[in-house]
């Protein structure tokens, strides 16, 4: 597992410690469920990921648009109600979203995040 952390901060890729068994295991399970589908994040490569935020930027998409108007208006609430927690990012694309509320937490929590 990749892990980047200090005092403050952890960031841990899960991705890796998944392996192809637990993959396989996961999109079988997704396929005999009801309704059956496969989870996305079995799709992006590098190719669909750049797609995805092309297709967030259109006009006809306003999900990412309000998430992150939502998270920009409320970051710093977040920040003051939330002590000690652990923020659970899943597939941060070009980390925008995630980026909001990383950067209203004060700098002298962490020194560094890739």
């Amino acid at each position: 597992m990749e892990k980047i952390s200090n005092s403050s901060i952890q960031i841990k890729n899960y991705l890796p410690e998944n392996g192809d068994e637990k993959i396989e295991e996961q999109i079988l399970s997704d396929l005999k469920g009801f309704p059956k589908k496969i989870s996305s994040m079995f799709f992006y490569d590098a190719i669909g990921s750049t797609l995805f935020e092309e297709i967030t930027q259109l006009p006809e998409y306003y999900l990412t648009r309000t998430e992150i108007d939502l998270l920009t208006k409320e970051a710093q609430d977040i920040k003051k109600k939330c002590h000690h927690v652990d923020i659970v990012e899943f597939g941060s694309g070009d980390c925008t979203k995630i980026s909001i509320l990383l950067d209203a937490i004060p700098k002298r929590h962490y020194s560094t995040i890739c």
